[in-house]
């Protein structure tokens, strides 16, 4: 009788010794989206809160320690591990964006808003951090070019005219001899936004100079452009500075 007891507790010792392993070895789920925790006994552990692991995403989409997608890397259900992680990867896209990125000629325009005391945005105009720190005006002929507006010592400072590489500026590309419909008296002048009849892409000046709207007298070049929704043709013209040939690209 006393064997049998002994035996007895022996057994029962070997069974909790037995259950407490189990349960100290089973796989952390990562209910709390750390992707360090998960597991790591094999690999073979469901990714499960791995997934979770989007603060890297958080601070930019960080691919650096995903949680999910590294630790679950071992195990076929590590794929839903890797698809969160790419929503941490795309939080890059929203770190970039927000950083700023690299400046995008044209975007945003400066005449789709004013400042917030009503005035248009362009060189000189006053502004405050609350109003809009760069926008781009249009420059250069027929408008192909671009150039900055930003708000510097509470007013709007102007970059040079700049223009994008992806365009084609033939049609501005100066010649050795003007066109025989140039005009050559400097009474006759391209002035900007006057009536013209030169044929299409053919830039025109008067002894090296065209006039401004306002009639003012500047080294550049004219071109008539195409018709407008009246039938006039009339003078784009832009200083040498905002011309895109010969001191541009693409000519």
């Amino acid at each position: 009788m006393t064997v049998t007891r002994g035996v007895s507790a022996l057994a029962l010792a070997t069974l909790i010794a037995a259950v407490g392993c189990s349960a100290e070895n089973e796989p952390a789920t990562g209910n709390n989206g750390n992707g360090a925790a998960t597991g790591g006994s094999s690999g073979n552990t469901t990714s499960t809160g791995g997934s979770g692991g989007t603060a890297p995403g958080a601070s930019g989409g960080s691919t650096s320690a995903t949680g999910g997608a590294a630790s679950g890397s071992g195990g076929a259900d590590a794929s839903g591990g890797a698809a969160s992680g790419s929503g941490g990867a795309d939080a890059s896209g929203g770190a970039a964006s927000g950083s700023g990125g690299a400046e995008t000629l044209g975007d945003p325009p400066c005449d789709l808003t004013r400042t917030l005391a009503g005035e248009e945005i362009k060189k000189g105009t006053a502004c405050t951090p609350d109003d809009l720190q760069l926008c781009w005006r249009k420059c250069g002929p027929q408008g192909v070019g671009w150039k900055s507006e930003t708000c510097s010592g509470g007013v709007y400072a102007e970059g040079d005219c700049q223009f994008p590489a992806a365009v084609g500026y033939e049609c501005f590309a100066i010649p050795d001899t003007q066109h025989a419909e140039c005009p050559t008296d400097p009474a006759m002048t391209p002035q900007a936004s006057e009536e013209c009849s030169v044929p299409e892409c053919n830039p025109c000046n008067v002894d090296g100079q065209y006039l401004t709207s306002s009639g003012e007298a500047k080294v550049g070049y004219c071109v008539c452009q195409p018709p407008n929704s009246a039938g006039t043709r009339t003078w784009s013209c832009a200083s040498g500075t905002a011309w895109p040939c010969p001191f541009g690209m693409g000519c």
